[in-house]
């Protein structure tokens, strides 16, 4: 059973526990996995798996729990006769028995009527547009059955999607603290009386300030009680074309779009930016949060590759740790400055108009997709449950404030003649030479993950130096006779060597097995203190040691 497996079986145990898959009271845990693997069409569980929570493993295997877990989008498309009645249904067959409706009645388009405990009662279906408001409905039915020991939950699922279980007030603790689960209760009559108008005049007054303070037209889009605010990161392409902005902010993957497999940067055409600089997206989510972001600045991963021919496994993760950075520092100095710069720049910038704690506003590490790249993504959020709209959009716009001021600082960086110097005179190997010939994996074993997230880490490390032999083994006729170690060689952040020992060769199960060793006798050539003099401010004590 694969590791992604065994984090399965263990939420499935879990979930047991709290009445979750009756249906399956005969089979063990591990038997469970393989039926809903049958189920779902699936061999085994990929390993994108592995950076997924424990809460999002859990929301995942109970939405499969029809019994116990209401789950869908809540843009409903079809609305006419008979829907609202059904998902009364729905919400009433996932409650323990607690809530049994009868005579079930729609007396008007938004309204239902229904006989429990021998009163008569109505629950109103809120929509906007064509979106229906789970929490008011919720609200609706908690009060209800606000003596039966149960209630209605709303668990977060991040889309326009709703997830709803019923839990005891106990349950539900427990699955907050033990397991991490983003849950919400409805019970204020203020989350009912949901204001349309609250959420259209401070989405309205923000589309306006922005226009007013950088020049950007907003485009807004709305999601049911929800509204965002796009900026020019969505019509990044059609600047690109009109040659406003340069290549390095338009392409984040196909980079061979615009280099090929040699090309070098033009330093004065790709980083140029002669759109008003903003922010790049505003959500309202009403009542809970508002957010601001600058969503992806540049590929730092391309930079890596282009200048020192390296490619950093899961970097935002590992080099979110200031000690790492240090000990890359005299192997890919350059780039690693970029970072102690986005840093410095961000922690003023935030500072200076009073917001605490500006390391969190760093966010590729903390968005599992995005921890194989390094974008510079930065977001902003804060509550507004029981606030006004004239604080709500003066707490949104100092935000923009302080994320344009970052934004325009740090674009000027990224096209200084300074920081092109530290590249050009740190490279690794000539201008243009082949990627392919000379790639080498960074990455931090056997220390330099944090110990909760260290396992997944050096798993993930295994993977890629498998597939790294099975590259290497195409090139032999003779597979048995091949040597098994990477096509690509890798080094940890110390600079030396790492090797996959006792590894196996099967035609049908492919590399199996192996250790992962350090090997002290081969290391990489270091980049000697004097060639980095720019990064002494960064890592003083650096260069006390040497």
């Amino acid at each position: 059973m694969s590791d992604v497996e065994q984090h399965f079986v263990e939420s499935i145990s879990y979930l047991r526990r709290l009445g979750f898959f009756e249906e399956y009271l005969d089979l063990t845990s591990g038997e469970i996995l393989e039926k809903l693997k049958e189920k779902w069409s699936l061999k085994s569980l990929g390993e994108d798996w592995m950076g997924k929570s424990v809460f999002e493993i859990d929301r995942f295997l109970a939405i499969d729990d029809r019994r116990r877990t209401w789950f869908r989008d809540c843009e409903i498309s079809v609305l006419g006769p008979g829907v609202n009645a059904e998902i009364l249904r729905e919400l009433a067959s996932i409650s323990h028995g607690v809530l049994q409706p009868e005579d079930i009645e729609e007396v008007s388009d938004d309204s239902v009527s229904f006989t429990f405990q021998g009163r008569r009662h109505i629950v109103k279906f809120n929509y906007s547009d064509d979106f229906l408001n789970v929490d008011s409905l919720l609200w609706q039915l908690n009060r209800i059955i606000e003596n039966t020991g149960y209630r209605y939950y709303s668990v977060t699922t991040g889309d326009q999607c709703a997830c709803v279980v019923v839990l005891t007030d106990e349950e539900a603790k427990r699955l907050m603290d033990e397991r991490g689960w983003d849950l919400s209760l409805w019970l204020e009559e203020g989350v009912e009386a949901f204001s349309k108008d609250w959420v259209e005049e401070v989405t309205e007054r923000l589309r306006s300030l922005l226009r007013e303070e950088t020049s950007c037209n907003f485009a807004v889009e709305k999601s049911g009680r929800d509204r965002f605010l796009y900026g020019n990161y969505y019509f990044r392409d059609f600047l690109y074309r009109r040659r406003l902005l340069g290549a390095m902010f338009v392409t984040f993957y196909d980079f061979k779009k615009h280099y090929g497999s040699r090309g070098e940067i033009n330093w004065e055409k790709d980083w140029v930016d002669k759109t008003p600089t903003s922010v790049d997206y505003i959500g309202v989510f009403y009542p809970s949060f508002i957010m601001v972001s600058l969503l992806k600045e540049f590929c730092w991963n391309f930079m890596v590759e282009r200048y020192y021919h390296y490619r950093v496994i899961e970097p935002s993760s590992v080099f979110s740790i200031r000690e790492n950075r240090m000990k890359a520092a005299r192997i890919i100095p350059a780039a690693i400055k970029d970072i102690e710069v986005f840093l410095t720049i961000l922690r003023e910038s935030l500072s200076k108009y009073g917001i605490n704690n500006p390391e969190s506003a760093w966010q590729d590490d903390k968005i599992p997709v995005n921890n194989r790249w390094i974008y510079f993504t930065a977001s902003l959020s804060f509550p507004i449950e029981g606030m006004g709209k004239d604080e709500a959009v003066e707490n949104t716009m100092m935000r923009v404030r302080a994320l344009v001021e970052h934004r325009k600082r740090l674009r000027k960086w990224l096209r200084s003649e300074e920081r092109r110097k530290y590249y050009e005179e740190t490279r690794r190997l000539e201008p243009h030479t082949p990627l392919s010939k000379h790639l080498c994996y960074l990455c931090a074993y056997p220390s330099g993950i944090p110990s909760e997230r260290r396992r997944d880490y050096e798993d993930r490390v295994r993977r890629k130096m498998e597939m790294e032999v099975k590259e290497r083994l195409k090139r032999f006729k003779r597979k048995e006779k091949a040597k098994l170690e990477p096509l690509h060689p890798f080094y940890n952040l110390d600079g030396y060597r790492l090797r996959l020992e006792d590894a196996t060769y099967d035609e049908k199960q492919g590399v199996q097995g192996g250790t992962i060793v350090v090997d002290e006798s081969e290391r990489l050539k270091l980049l000697p203190l004097e060639k980095i003099p720019f990064l002494k401010e960064n890592f003083p004590e650096l260069f006390e040691e040497s």
